[in-house]
């Protein structure tokens, strides 16, 4: 029995779905799906069953459901205790970013810490929304950026902002997409991010509650891959705004559509750590950047 999987026993639990559950851990369906079978394989028990809407839990798994969250509730504090003693409060901040340093305003923020808390040196990794959550869990990072509706409930954050996303077209697409409805586009190809990534995320909500799935999709990791591809008409895209802004300000692009998907832009750390002394100056001093 893994720890990986005990959180996915209590996500499926409170979600109700595999789906939804993977969508608040970032993780894909399938994966959630295996780490539930074989910790139902480990125990010798079904944790859920069926329903006309998603899953629900047996008897055993009600029984076992308190038992796990009390299990994650205390690695969650022994964690918390052995970085209070290995004097993690005055030393290098591992933070991680979803977007380029401009964006995440990492030079304002070196800049007021090194007159506020010259103490704390800033180490800073670039990743995926689903990425900085998995990493602060691994103790890989101990801030950084994310990108979503919500924060999982091991997770505190702070809402620094909110972000707007737009479905853009190829410019040279224009009079093919310009009448085109949800049905339409989704036959076209689609450019999106990795399976961690907030806008793959985005995407995914978008394309359900127009109750629609694109028929084949390419991977691209980075915005500016997306754009590229766009442009050169691989396919469609779900694009930050500012991004796609300044694509179809050069005429590389074009919006499709005048919806808007939005989102939340947060700071994240893991709840037992939201008080350490140099986490929770990072936290305050990136606040007061956005606010």
């Amino acid at each position: 029995m893994e720890i990986y999987q005990l959180r996915a026993f209590v996500a499926v639990a409170k979600h109700g779905s595999f789906t939804r559950a993977a969508d608040g851990l970032h993780l894909s369906q399938p994966t959630v799906s295996g780490q539930i079978k074989a910790l139902e394989e480990d125990l010798g028990v079904v944790l859920f069953e069926r329903a006309t809407r998603g899953v629900v839990l047996t008897t055993s798994g009600a029984e076992l459901l308190p038992r796990a969250e009390s299990i994650l509730a205390e690695i969650r504090s022994f964690n918390g205790h052995a970085q209070t003693l290995a004097g993690r409060s005055s030393r290098t901040i591992r933070m991680g970013l979803v977007s380029d340093a401009k964006f995440c305003r990492l030079g304002e923020l070196m800049a007021a810490l090194r007159v506020e808390r010259p103490d704390i040196e800033i180490e800073a990794l670039g990743g995926s929304s689903g990425w900085v959550m998995n990493s602060l869990r691994k103790d890989e990072l101990d801030c950084g950026y994310f990108i979503g509706s919500a924060v999982p409930a091991d997770i505190f954050g702070v809402i620094l902002g909110t972000l707007s996303y737009r479905v853009v077209a190829p410019a040279t697409w224009s009079a093919r997409v310009a009448s085109a409805g949800w049905k339409e586009i989704a036959v076209l190809p689609w450019v999106v991010q990795p399976e961690l990534g907030a806008p793959r995320q985005l995407a995914r909500e978008m394309f359900r509650e127009h109750g629609v799935e694109p028929k084949k999709l390419i991977i691209a990791d980075q915005e500016d891959a997306v754009v590229n591809l766009v442009g050169s008409g691989a396919g469609m895209a779900l694009l930050h705004e500012r991004t796609a802004h300044a694509a179809v300000d050069t005429g590389e692009l074009v919006f499709w559509g005048d919806e808007t998907k939005l989102v939340n832009l947060w700071f994240c750390c893991l709840e037992q750590r939201q008080s350490e002394p140099a986490v929770l100056a990072v936290t305050e001093t990136v606040g007061k950047l956005w606010a």
